[in-house]
């Protein structure tokens, strides 16, 4: 690997390929860095939102405690062919456990505006009519809230706010 391979470019695709740069000893030192070689997977996710309704509490058999809230993002573009602005609302399926849970359900209501990290799980199960249904969650592992006034601060806020998540029957859940 020549030092001109060593740019962000070159980062990226060895972080990319499975190298990654780390400060613990191997063979392989590298400008003051050292390079291994391991699989790397990551499920991550990152939103800022606002919630479309208060979480909801939901106790398992087994006592676990979880809560459920919807998180309503935005984002906005310019159509390329009529260069008119364009803006969509996406829904996530958000839950929390443990001590996590009781925090949103303590905390947080509609229209609330957070910081979510987490990761997908993707679920499949049969409904009451017995059709297989699909659903993809986000595992809540950190909620930052980011304020809350009780009015929405932009027009793309109230739009957001004002549809209705889309409508799903009964959230089923299973322990994790």
């Amino acid at each position: 690997m020549a030092k001109s391979d060593f740019d962000a470019k070159g980062i990226a695709s060895m972080v990319a390929s499975g190298l990654y740069l780390s400060n613990c000893h191997s063979k392989s030192l590298y400008y003051g860095f050292i390079i291994k070689r391991k699989a790397m997977d990551i499920n991550k996710v990152t939103l800022i939102g606002r919630l479309t309704r208060k979480p909801e509490a939901r106790e398992l058999p087994s006592g676990q405690r979880l809560a459920s809230f919807t998180l309503a993002t935005g984002y906005v573009w310019r159509d390329h062919k009529t260069k008119e602005k364009r803006d969509k609302t996406e829904y996530h399926r958000c839950i929390a456990w443990g001590k996590l849970a009781e925090i949103a359900l303590t905390y947080l209501d509609k229209a609330s505006r957070v910081y979510i990290e987490g990761r997908l799980q993707y679920r499949d199960w049969q409904d009451k009519e017995g059709r297989k249904r699909f659903s993809t969650d986000i595992i809540v592992d950190e909620i930052i809230m980011l304020g809350h006034n009780g009015k929405s601060t932009t027009a793309q806020t109230d739009a957001a706010m004002a549809k209705e998540e889309p409508s799903e029957k009964e959230l089923v859940l299973e322990e994790v």
